[in-house]
C-alpha cells in the first residue's frame, strides 16, 4: 500500500468519523438534551454567542468541520513523485515556482 492509498484511507476514515459525529449530534438534539447557559467567542472582529442549543448541535458542528477539513486537505504531499507502474510516467507533485498542477515527465527507459 503506497502513500497515496494510505492518505485516501485516512480521508475516508475522517469523512466516516465526521458523519458519525453529525448523526450522533442530531440524535442528541432530537433527545432534547439542552445545556442551559451561554458561551461567547470572538476572533478577528467576529463575535459568536451560543445560547441554549446543547451538546448535540456542537457535536454536529464538529463533525461538519471534520469533514470540511478532511476534504479540503491536499492528498498529495508537497514534494512527492509517483511512478505509474503501467506506463512508467513519473508524476511530479512537487511545488515548482510558476507551475500549475502536476508536471508529467517521461521516465527513463529500463535497461
Amino acid at each position: 500500500m503506497g502513500p497515496l492509498e494510505i492518505k485516501g484511507l485516512i480521508l475516508c476514515l475522517a469523512v466516516f468519523a465526521g458523519t458519525a459525529c453529525i448523526y450522533m449530534g442530531y440524535r442528541l438534539f432530537l433527545a432534547g438534551i439542552i445545556q442551559p447557559g451561554t458561551a461567547k467567542a470572538s476572533a478577528a472582529g467576529v463575535k459568536i454567542t451560543w445560547a441554549g442549543y446543547g451538546p448535540g448541535v456542537a457535536f454536529a458542528l464538529f463533525g461538519a468541520w471534520l469533514i470540511t477539513a478532511a476534504v479540503n486537505r491536499d492528498l498529495v504531499s508537497e514534494y512527492e513523485r509517483i511512478t505509474d507502474p503501467l506506463t512508467g510516467i513519473v508524476h511530479d507533485y512537487g511545488r515548482v515556482a510558476g507551475a500549475q498542477g502536476p508536471a508529467v515527465q517521461p521516465a527513463s527507459s529500463p535497461r
